[in-house]
């Protein structure tokens, strides 16, 4: 299955080509924060098979163990991935 997205302001999309291994909500307080809302829906997958087509996201170190990226632009979250080496 493929997926398309990409930010609220079109700046960066991006297309998911392979399986998704995992779906669930988060609520821990920096999804918390970082959405504005009580939960988080997420989605992971291989990170070699998320492609950045259009635009290239900002990103940042939201916890030691976890790296974000989004729109620098409209600031839509859009990406997270554990930098090599992370304990979690």
């Amino acid at each position: 299955m493929t997926y398309r997205g990409g930010c609220f302001c079109g700046a960066v999309r991006y297309v998911c080509a392979g399986p998704v291994i995992d779906v669930g909500y988060c609520h821990c307080s920096i999804c918390r924060k970082l959405s504005g809302a009580p939960v988080m829906a997420w989605m992971s997958v291989p990170r070699d098979s998320l492609q950045f087509t259009t635009g290239k996201p900002a990103a940042f170190a939201s916890s030691p163990v976890g790296i974000r990226q989004f729109c620098v632009i409209c600031g839509t979250h859009l990406a997270f991935h554990r930098p090599s080496g992370a304990e979690i």
